[in-house]
């Protein structure tokens, strides 16, 4: 149940979160990705290598070892292949740094790609064996799935439903100063809720 929930998060609800990002942030820059080939890098090395990570979670259980071994490298080339995507998404971003402040969708985007970074690389740690023994029976993997969900899939749905919904019904959001501190207390809260569990 746990590897299906894990495989369910990794093969079907991250391509097409990030599906979606590759869709509208260069409809919103009004600009191409930065590389189609590290795009493409990003979805088969997501593709290769997501299926095995699963185990990271059952470290130090009678799962054999050479799984749980399969499951550390794994794990630590998932964070090699997401800093490629992040690397080709803030590339795009050369030239529209003035998105970030002046473009809310666009906030929303780049903060859920960042807690995206953040959730691999606090895996990658969770997966080494030394670092496992420490956070073993803690709620390290408890903050690590939540700012995956809330962190980055809530950012990128609240993005696309501040872009979308004034288009759909043909009117402007009734108060921009609220849609921001919308963003902001979503941001402060997940960073503190994870933050507090890690």
């Amino acid at each position: 149940g746990g590897l299906f929930i894990h495989d369910l998060v990794g093969l079907f609800v991250t391509p097409l979160g990030w599906g979606l990002m590759y869709y509208f942030v260069p409809i919103m820059l009004q600009k191409p990705i930065w590389s189609h080939g590290l795009s493409l890098v990003g979805f088969w090395g997501l593709a290769f290598f997501y299926p095995l990570t699963g185990i990271h979670h059952f470290l130090y259980t009678p799962i054999p070892m050479f799984l749980q071994y399969g499951a550390v490298i794994s794990t630590v080339a998932v964070e090699l292949v997401v800093t490629t995507v992040l690397v080709n998404f803030f590339a795009t971003l050369k030239g529209s740094w003035s998105s970030l402040a002046t473009n809310l969708p666009i906030r929303w985007f780049y903060t859920g790609m960042i807690f995206y970074f953040l959730t691999c690389l606090q895996c990658s740690f969770q997966t080494t064996l030394t670092f496992q023994a420490l956070i073993h029976f803690t709620d390290w993997v408890v903050g690590h799935a939540h700012m995956v969900m809330f962190g980055v899939f809530s950012m990128w749905l609240l993005g696309i439903m501040t872009y979308l919904i004034p288009r759909l019904l043909k009117t402007e959001w009734s108060s921009t100063k609220f849609a921001s501190l919308h963003y902001w207390l979503s941001t402060v809260g997940i960073t503190v809720m994870s933050a507090d569990l890690i």
